[in-house]
């Protein structure tokens, strides 16, 4: 991601010193061009895998619950206040988030695996399938343009692929014979980086 606002954020996971089946999640993000590590959300929370919108200003993140369940909770990229929260539908565990315009999408995992879901209107909780669930992984989840990009196991090993939530076009943006991971693309779209594996390791 190249945020707006020259910021790139993520999610910590930390142990707790005292009880061993606790654990922590902060958003947090640095400059980039360096500098200190900051939080913007505190444990009370435990959110991950923030998501950008395209101007940085907010940040779509998966909440999940000491009981169990999860919810997409939106907060202030800036101040990390929360915006609104959405639980996620009945039988689904959100994983990752990603936004193409104001529409907020979710990787998500059910019993029948894998999909792709779209908040329908923000804050009021209405979901809607974009990519019916299927037996696989979808992984390293974002938009590219009016596009989602993801990593996905479909074929038996890792590939990349696009998919366009207003089409339903789904295609396979590479093909190799171990697999791949780390897709990232250059500044001028001109080319795509990733890693891949070989025999000996990746490369």
């Amino acid at each position: 991601t190249a945020p707006q606002n020259g910021r790139i954020y993520w999610s910590e996971t930390s142990s707790n010193g005292r009880w061993s089946m606790k654990a922590d999640s902060r958003i947090r993000y640095i400059y980039n061009y360096g500098g200190r590590k900051k939080n913007i959300s505190d444990t009370r929370s435990l959110l991950f895998n923030p998501g950008l919108n395209e101007d940085s200003s907010k940040a779509a993140t998966v909440e999940y619950f000491p009981k169990g369940g999860s919810s997409l909770t939106v907060i202030d990229a800036y101040t990390g206040n929360e915006d609104y929260s959405v639980a996620a539908p009945e039988g689904l565990q959100l994983v990752e988030t990603a936004w193409i315009g104001n529409d907020i999408y979710a990787a998500a995992v059910s019993d029948n695996g894998y999909g792709i879901y779209r908040l329908k209107t923000m804050g009021r909780g209405l979901w809607e399938a974009v990519l019916s669930p299927q037996p696989v992984m979808i992984k390293d989840f974002k938009s590219y343009g009016n596009e989602l990009m993801f990593t996905c196991d479909r074929t038996g090993v890792n590939e990349l692929y696009h998919f366009n939530p207003s089409t339903g076009d789904l295609r396979q943006k590479t093909s190799t014979r171990y697999g791949s991971s780390d897709f990232e693309y250059s500044h001028d779209d001109e080319y795509l980086y990733f890693s891949s594996q070989t025999m000996m390791g990746k490369h």
